[in-house]
């Protein structure tokens, strides 16, 4: 596995592949219930959920991005982070379950998904610098 957080990896997959916001909070207000779920990724179109490959826990990734997206009016999305480039068991129930309820699914390899979380800083400052101008003779 990893050292480094889903929560780490997602960050940077939202904000570097997507261009997104990360950690939304989306509120369920039911008749006699109230609750929230927090979307690993917002965009413009979609409400995308992260997770680690052979983990039972990522199944839930695609319930999450079903239900988030209704509630924004947003297509589900579920991206999983691939730690060892075997499709696993999990990865497949995800896979043919997402393609059954037509959700978009992507595969993102851990060593790709290192190197975005890596270079995300200097992605950060570059998007921060002024641009220079030269003054005109």
């Amino acid at each position: 596995m990893t050292a480094f957080s889903e929560m780490f990896f997602s960050a940077a997959i939202c904000a570097a592949m997507f261009g997104g916001a990360d950690e939304v909070q989306t509120d369920i207000i039911l008749n006699e219930d109230a609750g929230y779920i927090r979307a690993d990724c917002i965009t413009d179109t979609h409400y995308i959920e992260v997770g680690f490959d052979n983990t039972a826990s990522s199944r839930d990734s695609i319930v999450q991005a079903v239900s988030g997206a209704i509630q924004r009016d947003l297509e589900p999305m579920v991206v999983v982070i691939d730690t060892d480039g075997v499709e696993d068991t999990h990865q497949w129930e995800l896979e043919v379950t997402a393609a059954r309820a037509d959700v978009a699914f992507r595969v993102v390899h851990l060593n790709t998904a290192l190197r975005i979380a890596m270079t995300r800083h200097s992605r950060t400052l570059r998007s921060h610098t002024l641009a220079l101008t030269v003054p005109a003779n």
